[in-house]
């Protein structure tokens, strides 16, 4: 059993501040407890850029000792890392959104690009999104989104 607790600002008309704790009640590598904050700023009815960034308390396992008689990880100690990214989001003829977005993860020290692309039906109260995130450094790990919105007045 763990908890979370979030909360979004409009300090701005266009501008918004969230920040959410993430299993406040940590329960160690099962159930991290992490810190989240976001800030975004919607500059016309079509153009958002949003940046966030979440740190992970827990953190990840690192090597700090090798065994000489087998070179084998005698000795670890775990490391807070963090996620930071940024992107922006244009939206066609007020139904087709287009994103592009940046994240670094510091657990792997990975640099990632994303894309996406989006139908919004105001009317009928739904909209499709595509999304692919490519990483581009340590590694070469692809995931592809797919996601349904539910639209309400």
């Amino acid at each position: 059993v763990s908890f979370d607790l979030g909360a979004t600002v409009r300090l701005i008309n266009e501008l918004r501040l969230g920040v959410v704790g993430q299993n406040l009640w940590a329960h160690r590598t099962e159930m991290p407890s992490r810190l989240g904050i976001g800030l975004s700023y919607r500059l016309s009815e079509r153009l958002l850029f949003a940046a966030d960034a979440m740190i992970d308390f827990t953190g990840a396992e690192s090597c700090i000792a090798l065994s000489m008689q087998n070179g084998l990880c005698s000795e670890t100690e775990r490391r807070t890392t963090y996620r930071i990214g940024g992107g922006g989001e244009y939206i066609v003829a007020g139904r087709m959104p287009l994103r592009l977005g940046y994240l670094f993860d510091s657990s792997y020290n990975a640099h990632h690009v994303s894309g996406g692309v989006g139908y919004l039906d105001p009317e009928r109260g739904f909209g499709l999104d595509l999304s692919l995130r490519q990483q581009v450094s340590a590694g070469t790990q692809t995931v592809a989104l797919l996601g349904i919105r539910i639209l309400r007045q």
